[in-house]
This record gives C-alpha cells, structure tokens and sequence, in this order.
C-alpha cells in the first residue's frame, strides 16, 4: 500500500510545484505555439457555432481539451475574433490577441 500511496504523493507534491512556476507568470510564453492554439480554438468554435462538426478536426493528434478550454477562457465573441471567419491572417497579428491569451489562461485555470 506505501507504493501506491507514494508515488500518487509524489504526482501530488509536482502538479503543486507545476501550478506554483505556472501560474506565477501567466503573462509570459511558455510554449513557442500558444498562437496556434488561439486560433484552433477560434477556428473550432466557427465551426462549432456553423454546426459544421466534420471539419472540427483541426490537427492530428489530440488537441480538444486545450481547445475547449481555451474557447472558456477567451468566450465566444473573442474566439470569433480570431476566427477563419474574420480572415486568415495570424491571429498574433489581429488587435487584442494577448489579452485574448491572457483571459484564456485565467479563466480556464
């Protein structure tokens, strides 16, 4: 039983430590395709919203929850900001894109 016990411990104890280093600066890139998930999440909820479920499958391999999670953060009038559906440019480009990655890494703590 000490096995089991310990190592979910230990999964505890670096989850905290994880959390802690995270959410010390929210406001800074941690991953170089933070934008990329910005505009999947924005792109997913056009079609979402479009009732075009086939084309949500964005990119080969497992992405939804960030997705999901990231469309919580920033609501549904940013995520059609940053949409296919306002054009194609890189949503890095687009006005209030951080604040728009600020509210997604806030809310969906």
């Amino acid at each position: 039983m000490a096995g089991p016990f310990r190592a979910a411990m230990v999964g505890v104890v670096m989850l905290a430590l994880a959390s802690v280093a995270r959410f010390w600066a929210l406001d800074a890139y941690v991953t170089i395709d933070e934008s990329r998930w910005v505009q999947r999440a924005a792109d997913f909820w056009a079609l979402i919203s479009q009732g075009n479920r086939e084309d949500t499958f964005i990119i080969g391999h497992p992405g939804v929850t960030t997705m999901w999670t990231a469309l919580i953060g920033m609501g549904p009038d940013r995520a059609r900001h940053f949409s296919f559906l306002e054009g194609r440019d890189d949503a890095t480009r687009r006005d209030g894109y951080f604040d728009a990655l600020m509210a997604a890494r806030r809310r969906s703590r």
